[in-house]
């Protein structure tokens, strides 16, 4: 019995302790009453204002302005993401659940701006400084289809609500993290695929250490002729063959050890529906044709990300069957392989940038 009395004493102290960030009397919408009502929502509150005072107080005047405002956005988009209206809950998916998805994404941001800061403030870095908030927060085109409506989000739950089209990376990875989704079809997939890979270029480009020379090799990504093959392994079609020898070099070098000619066009080739007529290699500027796809080089950030000294580029890559029944964006780090003189992929998971992120930036030594 003592046992018992000391466990339950124990627990009714962390119980009591376990309060929110303000102050649960005056809790007035559905959000802060139900965080005041859910002791690991209380914690997590607590626990991510603590993790922001703490930026706060290390951060210059202008990044903690951009904190600030920035926090500001996402407690109201918290709200958007999780509940249709202050009046009312959503039967289908809890309030709770959501939240917690929400807070999870928002800790995942800060913490990761912590590591930044840590990066950038070593004196061997030599990229620009980084203000995550302000990136957030800037306006981006996100849509993959016009009219644009054809790329917004849905709220997932069963309260109806008009689809919304992000404006930002901020609304995208909290509104994703809660209640809203992109349609599971092509339309919907495509158009994840795309404000995924933009947003993630961006966040993941941020860090830069070779920000300042990086301009100089860029030519090497615009160029596909210099692409290793393992780029078509990057289609869902042809996966599984990353690395394999055959496949560890440029399209130029192996279709040259093939005696076939690499043909380029003012426009994207389209190839006959008889495959077997088709050509091997057709380039147009930075789209090209190879092994019946057409792939599309979008937006390129040149530099060192790593941190491991290497010439690299974080590519979105677009591609699509000759029947155009496959199609997708990929979000890509390419390296330069002095070896093979060529540029070889790393697939990226856009769609999980912050809690599985992919990027290490260790301190140069």
């Amino acid at each position: 019995m003592l046992i018992i009395g000391a466990s339950l004493l124990s627990f009714a102290l962390v119980a009591a302790d376990a309060t929110p960030s303000f102050a649960c009397s005056e809790a007035r919408t559905i959000v802060e009453k139900t965080i005041c009502q859910e002791l690991n929502l209380a914690e997590a509150d607590r626990d991510l204002a603590a993790v922001f005072a703490k930026l706060r107080d290390s951060f210059d005047s202008k990044r903690r302005q951009s904190l600030i405002a920035g926090q500001r956005a996402w407690l109201k988009l918290r709200a958007k993401a999780c509940v249709p209206s202050d009046e009312t809950s959503d039967g289908e998916i809890k309030v709770s659940d959501c939240l917690r998805a929400v807070y999870a994404q928002r800790a995942n941001e800060l913490q990761r701006e912590a590591e930044l800061q840590s990066v950038t403030s070593d004196p061997k870095y030599h990229g620009h400084d980084v203000n995550m908030e302000e990136l957030l927060d800037q306006k981006r085109n996100l849509a993959h289809y016009y009219p644009t409506e054809m790329s917004q989000l849905v709220y997932a739950g069963d309260y109806p609500r008009p689809g919304y089209l992000p404006k930002t990376c901020r609304e995208l990875y909290t509104l994703t993290s809660g209640n809203w989704r992109y349609g599971g079809d092509t339309i919907g997939l495509n158009s994840e695929g795309t404000a995924s890979s933009t947003c993630g270029l961006a966040v993941l480009s941020a860090a830069n250490y070779a920000a300042r020379t990086a301009s100089e090799w860029r030519s090497r990504f615009d160029d596909p002729e210099s692409y290793s093959v393992e780029f078509t392994c990057l289609v869902p079609e042809e996966s599984g063959c990353l690395g394999a020898p055959e496949h560890t070099t440029s399209y130029r070098a192996a279709l040259a050890r093939a005696h076939r000619k690499i043909e380029h066009s003012a426009t994207p080739y389209w190839p006959p529906e008889d495959m077997s007529k088709a050509k091997p290699m057709v380039v147009s500027g930075r789209y090209y044709y190879v092994d019946g796809f057409n792939f599309g080089i979008g937006q390129v950030a040149v530099g060192d990300f790593t941190g491991m000294g290497r010439k690299e580029a974080l590519i979105i890559l677009g591609y699509h069957d000759s029947h155009a029944t496959l199609s997708g964006t990929k979000l890509v780090l390419g390296y330069y392989d002095n070896e093979c003189n060529c540029v070889r992929p790393t697939e990226l998971d856009a769609r999980n940038i912050w809690k599985d992120w992919p990027l290490k930036l260790p301190t140069r030594p």
